[in-house]
């Protein structure tokens, strides 16, 4: 199964009965409302709720269809490749060009120095 292909089946697993349990209690409480002839209740939770929903949903978007990339199985070399050659093969496969890696690859290249720190990357990634 792809990374769309499971992203849409899980928000569909997530989403569809949540949105149909909502809007279950939603009505009742309307009806409630009206017999009891009262104000009916804020739709502020029902906001708050949407933006949750859509913020989880871009979450699982971002770790499913579109994951981060290894430095490791991106590049080809072994686990054991020491800091300093990851960044040479980096700024060999740059394109254009440069002289440096930009500031969050530079600090993660560091990080990296670590071989604990790799295997915690391996596993997150």
């Amino acid at each position: 199964m792809s990374g769309s292909e499971s992203f849409y089946l899980t928000v569909a697993i997530i989403v569809v009965p949540w949105l149909l349990s909502e809007f279950r209690r939603h009505r009742q409480q309307a009806r409630h409302a009206r017999a009891t002839n009262s104000e009916p209740p804020l739709r502020r939770r029902w906001w708050l709720t949407i933006i949750v929903a859509v913020h989880s949903i871009w979450i699982l978007y971002k770790l499913l269809v579109h994951p981060p990339l290894n430095i490791f199985t991106s590049l080809r070399v072994p686990l054991t490749t020491p800091a300093a050659t990851l960044r040479k093969m980096l700024l060999s496969h740059s394109i254009p060009r440069v002289e440096t890696l930009p500031q969050p690859v530079e600090e993660l290249i560091m990080r990296l120095s670590s071989f604990d720190i790799r295997t915690l990357y391996i596993r997150s990634v």
